[in-house]
């Protein structure tokens, strides 16, 4: 509300100003319990201090800093020509497609125009953190963002979009898999989907189905149960034609394939089994 405006305000202009910038130079992002005031005493010192620390090689602990109830920090580094990008992220918990509480922060010395950068941002997006779930709950919190400074100068767009996807679809598995309580990465391949509207929605529904999250901590290769899922998602699904596979489920990392066999269209999402653990944490957080 009102106080969490001004709070951001607030940090936004210690920032700006231990910066030697202006306020509307600085992105302001937090997590937390929805509802609870920030305690702005100690962000002010936070502040003071992650600002005087700041040096080119402390990435690793800004990776660390930003975790909540991750369990495991996530950070990539690809070359794109002459440079760099370079993706740290946090969230376990709260995940779900339309990317749900995330935070990520991607940097990267090329030289991109704004609008060059938008547009690669978006289909990075698109088929990565918007591909995740974790238990099918979306939050007030999240966000992906990228800033370049172009010291490296400029690089080939095709290559500096095919980096880009890189960092984000990284983040976006390591996300999935340090779901909270999780033990297992699931990856969903749907294929020959009349259209890719349909093959995105057969993808997040089997992704996000907990009979299909609890079937797969377990290693019960229960096809019903993902036959379903893509039934109610609303993609076009003939059941006498449809393929299902379930490989590798006592692996950490078990894959589900759904052939369609209605068009040409294709999409993966991502997500992770359903534990004790899970109820766990979410009884305990504070």
């Amino acid at each position: 509300g009102a106080q969490g405006l001004r709070d951001a305000e607030v940090m936004a202009a210690i920032a700006a100003h231990k910066l030697k910038t202006s306020p509307d130079k600085v992105i302001v992002a937090s997590t937390g319990k929805i509802g609870v005031p920030m305690n702005m005493r100690l962000i002010r010192n936070g502040l003071v201090e992650a600002t005087d620390a700041l040096s080119e090689k402390n990435i690793e602990s800004v990776a660390k800093a930003i975790m909540t109830t991750d369990l495991t920090k996530k950070m990539i580094s690809v070359k794109v020509g002459k440079a760099s990008i370079v993706g740290i992220a946090k969230g376990s918990g709260m995940i779900h497609p339309n990317m749900a509480t995330m935070l990520a922060f991607i940097m990267t010395d090329a030289r991109v125009t704004k609008t060059e950068l938008q547009k690669a941002l978006k289909q990075a997006v698109d088929v990565s953190f918007n591909m995740i779930t974790v238990d099918g709950d979306t939050s007030t919190n999240d966000m992906c963002t990228v800033m370049a400074n172009g010291l490296a100068g400029e690089v080939n767009t095709a290559t500096f979009t095919k980096g880009l996807l890189e960092v984000c679809t990284y983040l976006a598995k390591e996300m999935a898999r340090d779901g909270e309580g999780a033990t297992k990465l699931i990856e969903v391949e749907v294929k020959h989907a009349a259209t890719q509207a349909d093959a995105i929605k057969a993808a997040k529904a089997v992704a996000g189905s907990p009979l299909v999250k609890t079937a797969v901590h377990g290693a019960d290769p229960n096809w019903g149960r993902v036959a379903a899922a893509v039934g109610y998602s609303g993609a076009e699904v003939d059941p006498d034609t449809m393929v299902i596979k379930m490989l590798a489920l006592s692996s950490k990392e078990p894959k589900i394939h759904v052939d369609l066999k209605k068009g040409k269209f294709e999409a993966v999402a991502w997500g992770c089994d359903l534990t004790k653990g899970y109820i766990d944490i979410n009884t305990k957080y504070n």
